[in-house]
């Protein structure tokens, strides 16, 4: 019996395995490669501020959004390669 709880345990595990490997998404890796992780670009914060502490997206794939210590939380907008107000905290 105890046998029998194991194969079926493995079987299962291949199986969902291949599903996995089915299912995802294939990247073309040809179009990136090892030294592109070293490339970066700075890109200023206006108005003084100084961050991020943390980045998150959105479930739309927008995004970052970070907050800076003058309060404010903000977008990088993809199409004009800068940050923009998205929000602003406040203390009351």
């Amino acid at each position: 019996m105890r046998s029998q709880m194991h194969l079926t345990v493995a079987a299962m595990a291949v199986v969902v395995t291949a599903w996995l490997a089915y299912n995802r998404d294939v990247t073309d890796t040809s179009t990136f490669g090892v030294s592109d992780v070293w490339q970066y670009e700075m890109v200023p914060i206006e108005n003084g501020a100084v961050g991020p502490e943390s980045f998150a997206f959105d479930p739309h794939g927008e995004g970052p959004y970070t907050g800076v210590s003058d309060g404010r939380i903000i977008k990088w907008n993809r199409r004009e390669s800068r940050w923009v107000d998205f929000a602003v905290t406040s203390s009351h």
